[in-house]
Parts: C-alpha cells; structure tokens; sequence
C-alpha cells in the first residue's frame, strides 16, 4: 500500500494489538481513511487472536501482517510509513521509538510504563486501553502535517539523549564513583 502505519514488535498481549486493531476499524468506518496498517514482528503467544479479530471486523485487505522483519529491513520499513504506532501495554524500554525517530517517522504510543520516558515530548500520546483515544491521536497525527513534523523534529532532538556512546560513559562514571 501506498500510505501506510507500522507497529513492529512481537505479535502478543503486552504489545495491545487488539485495541490498535480496535482503533484501527474506527478510523476506516467512514471509509476516508486511506492509511493501511502494517505489523511487523514474530507470532507470539495468542497471536491468532489478532488474526482473528482482524477478520472478524472485515480488515484483511487494510491490515498486513508482514511477520517476521529481519533487523536490515525494519529501519527502511519505517521510514517509509506515515506513522509509528507503540500501542504497548508493558514496555521495558520501547527501542523501536527510537529507531523511529531515527527514520524521522512521527511515532504515537501509549502514556504508560517507560514509553513517555523514552519518547519525552516527541511522541502523540494516547490511552492504550481505550481504541477511541487511540484513533483520536493516531487520525490526529496523520491528517495534521504541521502537528506531524514538529513530532518528527522533537524526535531528532530526543534521539541526541540516547546513544551507546553516552551509555557507556554514564556507566564507567558510574564505576568510577562506586571503586
């Protein structure tokens, strides 16, 4: 498809693909919205159920699983979406945010767990347990360039805290006050 929304990650309850999915069959209801969807990441556990409910709400031909991505792909991937879903329930960290914003693809995740730590203001939030919310935001984002670029801009600035080079830095600080 030609205009499209990613999620990569794993196919599992944490990652709250149903309510994205949810979300997702609001947007189209009225049939302007030209955005497909893409997932992309490995089945996991109960990811039939995604499936399922996708054909239940007669979104096969919108909503592409694309499986396994392997690491070479997954950037290109997202560079060329219009958005970068995060819909995560339960996140330890949310890397995938930051290689968005490395692809300069405006990202909207959920308010929980570490992702606002991670995303900062650079990131359109909404309430991962509440589909409207969600299409709200994700609808929001897509039909509002000006809104879009300035997260994409945000982005750029947020990505300049995390960086293996400041990582290890921080950590030999670290030693160094503790030895």
């Amino acid at each position: 498809p030609e205009k499209f929304m990613i999620f990569v990650g794993r196919i599992d309850p944490r990652k709250n693909i149903e309510n994205l999915i949810r979300a997702y069959a609001r947007l189209v209801q009225d049939g302007s919205f030209a955005h497909h969807l893409a997932l992309a990441g490995s089945s996991g556990w109960q990811a039939e159920r995604v499936e399922a409910l996708v054909r239940s709400l007669g979104l096969q031909d919108r909503v592409h699983f694309l499986g396994y991505v392997p690491d070479s792909d997954v950037q290109p991937l997202i560079r060329q979406a219009d958005l970068f879903v995060y819909p995560s329930l339960c996140e330890g960290f949310g890397l995938p945010i930051l290689e968005a914003f490395e692809c300069d693809t405006p990202v909207a995740g959920s308010n929980t767990f570490s992702i606002p730590e991670v995303g900062g203001d650079a990131v359109a939030y909404f309430d991962p347990e509440n589909p409207e919310d969600m299409a709200n935001v994700i609808r929001e984002v897509l039909n509002n360039q000006e809104l879009s670029d300035r997260y994409v801009k945000a982005g750029r600035e947020r990505l300049k805290k995390f960086s293996w080079d400041k990582t290890a830095q921080e950590t030999l600080d670290v030693y160094e006050r503790v030895y």
